[in-house]
C-alpha cells in the first residue's frame, strides 16, 4: 500500500511543479523519479521501513554520507533502472485499473487528488508557500539532500505520510485497490 502512497504523492507534487513551470521544465517521469528517491530515504531513515524498493542502495548511501544526491540521472537512482523496476513501472497500470490514476495518462483521478489534498498535504504545512513540501526541491534538476540536516522537516513529513495506516487510508485504499474505485 505504501508504494501506492508514494506513487500518488509523487505524481501530485510532480504535477504541481509542472503547473508552476508551465510545462516547460522537467518531464513528469524525471520529477517522479526524484520524489520516489526522497520518499525512499524518508521511509528507511525515519520509519526503518525495510520494504522500500532500492533498500540496499538507500542504506549504503545514508551510511556513507550526510548528503545524498537526488536526480533522475542513472548514477543517483535507487534501482538499476528506477523507471522500469520502481513504482512508475510496476504500479502505474494497477493504479489506473484501481481508479487512482486517469486511464489515459499519469494524472491523478479527481478522487485521488482530493484525498491527497485532504489527508497528506496538511503534513506539509497546508500548502503555505514556504511549506510546499518537496516542490521547491523537485524543481531543481539535481540537489544534495541532507536528510538529518536542513531537510529533516521534509523527511519527517514524508515519513508520516508513509507511516502506520489510518482508518481513513484503509478505507480509501480498500475502495480503490480491492474494489477497483468507481
Amino acid at each position: 500500500v505504501r508504494g501506492f502512497t508514494t506513487l500518488i504523492l509523487g505524481l501530485y507534487f510532480a504535477q504541481e511543479v509542472q503547473e508552476i513551470e508551465g510545462g516547460k521544465g522537467q518531464s513528469l517521469l524525471n520529477l517522479f523519479l526524484k520524489f520516489e528517491q526522497l520518499a525512499g530515504y524518508a521511509r528507511v531513515l525515519n520509519n526503518r521501513d525495510r520494504t522500500v524498493r532500492g533498500l540496499r542502495r538507500i542504506q549504503t548511501r545514508l551510511n556513507d554520507s550526510k548528503r545524498v544526491r537526488i536526480s533522475a540521472e542513472q548514477a543517483d537512482q535507487i534501482l538499476s533502472n528506477q523507471k522500469v523496476y520502481g513504482l512508475w513501472g510496476l504500479f502505474s497500470m494497477p493504479a489506473r485499473a484501481s481508479d487512482l490514476l486517469l486511464q489515459r495518462d499519469q494524472r491523478l483521478s479527481v478522487a485521488t487528488r482530493a484525498f491527497v489534498e485532504k489527508k497528506y498535504l496538511p503534513l506539509f504545512g497546508n500548502g503555505r508557500p514556504e511549506k510546499r513540501g518537496p516542490v521547491d526541491l523537485l524543481r531543481r534538476v539535481s540537489f544534495d539532500l541532507q536528510p538529518r540536516g536542513r531537510h529533516q522537516e521534509l523527511m519527517t513529513a514524508l515519513a508520516k505520510a508513509h507511516g502506520r495506516l489510518t482508518s481513513e487510508e484503509r478505507a480509501f485504499y480498500r475502495d480503490h485497490l480491492a474494489w477497483g474505485g468507481n
